[in-house]
């Protein structure tokens, strides 16, 4: 201020004298304009600094450290997303959830947003080729699922194949042949269980070999009858010789 002073009641060179004024006043209004200026508020307490902390948007996340302290104190402050969410930063340009702020020895409310984005979900869609010869499993953080369900970008998710009585697993529409696996999600996933019968019923010979047990059992019931029959006549026929 003195050289400002000095500057305007001195000037020996009025153009040089005009440059370090606006000089200096340009400097003045930059270091001005550097300080922060946060809203005073009426219902602040006499002696003391309040932190108010919001989210954007409303019920992304939560947040710690909002309240009233003392003149000069050292406050963490704190962001965590619910699930569906990510934090991105803060409204003043930290990017680190967690952060100290320095409070001034003046009654002031200082105001702190913490700024999310929801995370997109996508369709995983498991099923069996041809709804035959097994079933599907889809298992994540512990729940099950069956057929199409939507899951956070990057969940980690398991699948499974599990065939019926008389089936094998094949392998997957991707060509995995693991009737278990663990995907990550980054894109709509669909997966298709191919399974193939194991024990295929012979239609024909099964067939022929009854029907040859079949013959066997008339030829054998025939050749019975017929020697009971045979030996009825002959035993008649000494009989009637004897007599």
């Amino acid at each position: 201020m003195e050289l400002l002073i000095y500057v305007i009641a001195r000037p020996k060179n009025p153009s040089k004298a005009f440059v370090m004024f606006v000089a200096v006043f340009s400097i003045a209004l930059l270091a001005v304009s550097a300080v922060p200026v946060m809203p005073e508020s009426s219902d602040a307490t006499p002696g003391k600094v309040t932190v108010v902390l919001s989210t954007s948007p409303d019920g992304a996340g939560r947040v710690t450290g909002r309240g009233e302290y003392d003149y000069g104190a050292h406050v963490q402050i704190t962001a965590s997303a619910y699930e569906g969410y990510e934090f991105l930063g803060w409204q003043d340009g930290p990017k680190g959830a967690s952060r100290w702020i320095t409070l001034p020895n003046q009654t002031r409310t200082f105001e702190y947003t913490a700024e999310f984005k929801a995370i997109p979900k996508y369709e995983v869609d498991v099923r069996v080729k041809g709804d035959v010869g097994g079933f599907t499993e889809v298992i994540c953080d512990n729940q099950l699922f069956s057929g199409k369900a939507d899951f956070f970008l990057g969940s980690e998710v398991t699948i499974r194949g599990i065939a019926h009585k008389d089936y094998q697993f094949v392998k997957w529409s991707d060509g995995s042949k693991q009737w278990e696996r663990t995907i990550t999600v980054n894109s709509p996933m669909t997966f298709i269980a191919e399974f193939e019968l194991i024990n295929k019923p012979d239609t024909g010979g099964g067939l022929g070999l009854s029907f040859i047990w079949v013959i066997l059992g008339i030829f054998g019931a025939t050749a019975v009858v017929s020697f009971v029959f045979f030996e009825y006549l002959d035993r008649k026929k000494k009989r009637n010789q004897e007599e």
